[in-house]
């Protein structure tokens, strides 16, 4: 994730994501139509439903509190995931308000007469929209890019885990698009604000995140508490 082999990758990455949230622009209507037509078994849909809870805030405060409680060796470099968290979170919901853009379940919900004839005519003025309509908050996905942020900062103390965290992320945003909360757009652009954010902080931190990777397994062992 820090070295420069990965901050390659990671470009790679944002530079994927972005492109093919482009090429997604003028059929985001079609696919999510099309992706809500599929026929999802019904534990699957459950699963897939589930795991918003992966890019929720309750849920994040509590898999984090948990941890920063439990697990006495990491907590310094789980408040930095923390911070990157929040950082991805904030940034993302801000861009919110700069483009409105109507999300497809408000869209489901128009008259025919208004329906669009195609996917560029949900956006709306740029800071014309309400930061507090909902149905106007479609892009970017914050969603998608919280729970990239999760994988990312649990990967960072629990690199084990890394495939794990990075499917529950890759979940979380499907589910955006199965309960057409979003577009794939969408969801694409809020990964790669992850990514990219990603790019710039922790290259910033490593420093301080190596010195208490090491200080960690320089601790003595940690006394039971008397029972």
């Amino acid at each position: 994730m820090l070295d420069p082999q990965n901050r390659m990758r990671s470009w790679l990455l944002v530079t994927a994501c972005v492109g093919s949230a482009i090429l997604c622009l003028p059929w985001d209507l079609e696919l999510s139509y099309w992706f809500r037509s599929l026929k999802i078994p019904g534990d699957l849909n459950k699963f897939i439903q589930m795991s918003e809870a992966f890019a929720h805030f309750l849920t994040i405060a509590f898999v984090f509190g948990c941890l920063l409680w439990t697990d006495v060796r990491n907590r310094s470099r789980l408040m930095i995931g923390i911070v990157f968290v929040l950082l991805c979170g904030v940034v993302a919901n801000a861009a919110k308000g700069l483009v409105p853009r109507v999300r497809p379940n408000a869209v489901d919900l128009l008259p025919i007469e208004l329906l669009p004839d195609h996917s560029l005519e949900v956006w709306g003025k740029p800071l014309s929209g309400s930061w507090f309509d909902e149905q106007f908050r479609s892009f970017p996905s914050g969603h998608s890019a919280t729970a990239m942020a999760v994988a990312i900062a649990l990967t960072a103390v629990y690199p084990r885990g890394k495939w794990f965290f990075i499917a529950l992320a890759i979940m979380a945003s499907v589910q955006r698009i199965e309960s057409a909360s979003h577009y794939f757009s969408d969801v694409l652009f809020g990964v790669a604000i992850t990514l990219l954010i990603g790019l710039i902080f922790w290259p910033r931190v490593k420093p301080r995140f190596d010195r208490e990777a090491i200080a960690d397994r320089d601790l003595s062992p940690i006394p039971k508490a008397p029972l």
